[in-house]
């Protein structure tokens, strides 16, 4: 029998991508950078994956990953500022219109309310590599904090994904079995081969492949693989047959 799902947060159930290209070209609208729009918000979000990893790596704080991405596009905007300035300028002019276009995933409230009301009811709960006060917040305001079990991130756990011992420690504090639990995520790589190899059921929400219209490629065989949330239940049914 399934005893929980785990889920990661941005992609998966909170749309991360859509918040922040929106707030990125509203960016991009109002300073008008030096090089195309287009070309803009690739270099915005290279430069986000970038210092994310850093940040994970513990090789800066939350607060700096993000003056080192406003150092990385300044000279694109024309814009020479002080650390102190970048701080400022990265909260005035970002993060209030990436706040402002959070959004949870169409289908994320009734699939948690699905499992919610399951028989036995499962556990759910979030493994997520951001920033613990973010993270607690998104959840909050996207109106999943009724439906979803604890928050859990590398403050909180002491390790990143995909390191076995996140998944690991997760389902030790909801008291789950590693083998009788499903981890959901849109990354192939840190979500669900991460949590497979960790001895969890690893699901891939491969959303692109449903606007494309097929699952290419087929099923891998660590993963199970879908494109939206609401393949769940059923998918648990299976296993829990």
């Amino acid at each position: 029998m399934i005893e929980g799902v785990l889920f990661d947060l941005d992609g998966t159930l909170f749309d991360h991508q859509g918040a922040a290209e929106q707030a990125a070209r509203q960016l991009a609208d109002r300073f008008d950078p030096v090089i195309p729009h287009d070309h803009f918000l690739v270099a915005w979000f290279n430069s986000e994956e970038l210092h994310m990893a850093e940040y994970l790596r513990a090789e800066c704080t939350f607060a700096e990953q993000r003056c080192r991405r406003v150092q990385d596009v300044a000279p694109l905007l024309g814009l020479d500022l002080t650390k102190a300035e970048m701080e400022e300028w990265f909260t005035t002019n970002y993060l209030s219109d990436y706040e402002a276009a959070w959004r949870c995933f169409p289908e994320a409230v009734q699939s948690l309310r699905l499992l919610k009301d399951c028989q036995p009811p499962l556990a759910t709960g979030v493994i997520t590599n951001g920033d613990s006060a973010q993270q607690h917040l998104k959840v909050e305001r996207i109106g999943l904090r009724h439906v979803l079990g604890p928050i859990m991130t590398p403050a909180e756990l002491g390790v990143a994904k995909p390191d076995p011992l996140s998944f690991h420690l997760a389902c030790r504090r909801l008291g789950l079995t590693p083998g009788r639990t499903l981890y959901v995520g849109d990354s192939l790589e840190i979500d669900a081969l991460g949590a497979s190899r960790a001895g969890l059921i690893g699901v891939w929400l491969d959303r692109a492949s449903a606007t494309r219209g097929t699952k290419e490629g087929g099923q891998l065989p660590e993963t199970i693989r879908i494109t939206d949330l609401m393949e769940l239940p059923s998918i648990i049914r299976s296993l829990s047959a």
